[in-house]
């Protein structure tokens, strides 16, 4: 997304809500755009609590951090030359979806 204005965040949030369902939480780091009052609004009309990162504490992101990290390691793996990735997309998400996992505890 080129263009991550409040304004245009909240539009791709509000097609993502109405394709997948409204979640409970919306949790993100403590950027601008998150904590706008158009993202305020659009979160509230729709009933969403919503949470954010400790700042300077990227560590409260590992889930998501490792998530992308994958993804990016499927588009490398399964992108062919000059290809559109958005053709593959939805097979790359298709595998990270259906991947077992393991998940771990760890105490600090």
């Amino acid at each position: 997304m080129n263009d991550q204005t409040a304004t245009t965040v909240a539009r791709k949030l509000t097609a993502v809500f109405c394709r997948f369902g409204i979640p409970e939480t919306l949790h993100s780091d403590q950027g601008a755009t998150f904590e706008s009052e158009t993202l305020r609004l659009l979160l509230n009309n729709f009933g969403i609590k919503k949470t954010r990162t400790t700042p300077y504490h990227p560590q409260s992101d590992g889930l998501v951090e490792r998530a992308n990290r994958t993804l990016l390691q499927l588009f490398r793996t399964y992108m062919v030359k000059d290809a559109d990735w958005e053709d593959h997309l939805p097979l790359m998400l298709y595998a990270y979806r259906t991947a077992k996992r393991v998940h771990r505890s760890f105490t600090f």
